[in-house]
């Protein structure tokens, strides 16, 4: 009977290690989440025309712990009915915030909309930023197919843990109006 119950010892032990590394591995990846920052503007064309792509892009990898935030940097332009208005309009279902202090523009050096800034809580950087696909090549002119999807790729390698694929790509959009700007007109 000694000996059935070091048995059963043993293979109690390795079951409490295995769920040890489970419960290890599982908080460690609730620690990975990534925010995805999307800098938009309600009277901006191109941030209009992305709201689809960020609507699948959202439903996909908010899935996988991914945080889909749209950041209105634009004070005198945005308001909480403007933005409501818009989100009800493209029907987004992630939580748009108005960056009235700018706090997020500066943090991130946000310069146009659309921009998108991918950021991890747990290495404290940006991960990717830049455009959300090549739909526009430049202001006012618009791809009739896109064929390159930045953003997806950027978030499809970080789920890859490839994160150095793709870092930054230039945004094309409608620029921010920072506080600093607006004093100085």
């Amino acid at each position: 009977m000694h000996r059935l119950g070091q048995v059963i010892f043993k293979k109690l032990k390795k079951i409490l290690i295995v769920a040890v590394l489970i419960i290890n591995y599982f908080s460690a990846k609730a620690q990975e989440h990534n925010i995805v920052y999307i800098f938009l503007s309600e009277t901006c064309p191109i941030c209009k025309n992305a709201t689809t792509e960020l609507k699948k892009l959202n439903n996909e990898f908010s899935k996988l712990g991914y945080h889909f935030t749209g950041v209105f940097p634009n004070e005198n332009a945005s308001t909480i009915a403007t933005i409501k208005t818009f989100a009800k309009k493209y029907k987004l279902d992630f939580p748009l915030i108005i960056d009235s202090n700018q706090t997020y523009t500066k943090r991130f050096s946000a310069s146009i909309t659309p921009e998108v800034i991918v950021w991890s809580e747990m290495k404290q950087k940006i991960i990717y930023r830049g455009k959300i696909d090549n739909s526009f090549e430049s202001i006012g002119k618009r791809r009739t197919i896109t064929t390159e999807f930045y953003l997806r790729n950027a978030l499809e390698s970080i789920q890859n843990n490839n994160i150095e694929a793709i870092t930054f790509t230039e945004p094309v959009g409608c620029f921010i109006q920072t506080k600093n700007q607006k004093n100085e007109n």
